[in-house]
């Protein structure tokens, strides 16, 4: 498996950073998950649905 297929950036909003922090999945993945199944696991535990819109970017992305 290369690395890339699993490694994701998300950027977390306000609302979605606060229910990851509350659900304690903010620096850490939920119980039970294996390294490479789903990179996305810790935002479905939380409650937070994704939007399928890819953002087109120019530039550089600042945090």
């Amino acid at each position: 498996m290369r690395l890339a297929h699993v490694l994701h950036g998300l950027g977390a909003p306000g609302t979605e950073d606060i229910k990851l922090k509350q659900a304690g999945l903010n620096q850490r993945m939920p119980s039970g998950w294996i390294f490479g199944l789903d990179p996305l696991a810790r935002n479905a535990a939380a409650g937070i649905a994704l939007s399928p819109v890819r953002l087109k970017v120019k530039g550089a992305i600042k945090r």
